[in-house]
């Protein structure tokens, strides 16, 4: 392993509370992927599972493989109660990202309360560009993917037409 090396994906910056941090640890992440895939055959029950809920986003950015694809489909609470009740102890994380912003869904109350029924000990996480917050508790995502368009204004700009950098950067103070 010491030849290896690690990157995120994308643009993206990963901001977690302490006690997530070893989400990211590779010592971690490589041995759980092998006993995933055990003796050449995939396990039944994923360790992580990715949920892309929505593919609605405000944005176009230049640099996302997602921009020309947005569908506006969403994902029902009823598909989301069927994963989360058909999880095992195997699953140690859910992520929410995918063909648009996790946040531009309007579900999020009512996720939050389906994962304090079937899995409140699973971490959940979300990747987002944070233009716009749901109306829930913050502190519920364990974790939060932030995809940083631009270091300023101006090349906040650049990246996605349009002037959302002072949002942003409220929305980023919120989570944090």
């Amino acid at each position: 392993m010491d030849n290896e090396v690690y990157y995120i994906p994308h643009d993206a910056f990963i901001f977690t509370n302490r006690k997530n941090l070893n989400q990211f640890n590779a010592e971690k992440i490589l041995p759980a992927y092998d006993t995933y895939i055990k003796n050449g055959e995939r396990l039944k029950e994923p360790w992580e599972i990715e949920i892309h809920l929505s593919g609605i986003c405000q944005f176009s950015c230049n640099k996302c493989s997602y921009s020309t694809r947005h569908t506006g489909e969403k994902m029902s609470l009823e598909q989301i109660e069927s994963i989360f009740s058909s999880l095992t102890e195997r699953t140690h994380f859910v992520f929410f990202s995918g063909g648009g912003d996790p946040f531009a869904w309007t579900s999020w109350k009512e996720l939050l309360n389906l994962r304090e029924q079937y899995i409140p000990q699973i971490p959940i996480g979300v990747s987002t560009n944070l233009f716009r917050l749901p109306d829930i508790d913050l502190d519920m995502i364990d974790l939060y993917q932030i995809h940083v368009f631009g270091y300023d204004r101006k090349s906040y700009i650049e990246q996605i037409g349009f002037d959302g950098f002072d949002e942003f950067k409220e929305n980023l103070l919120e989570v944090c």
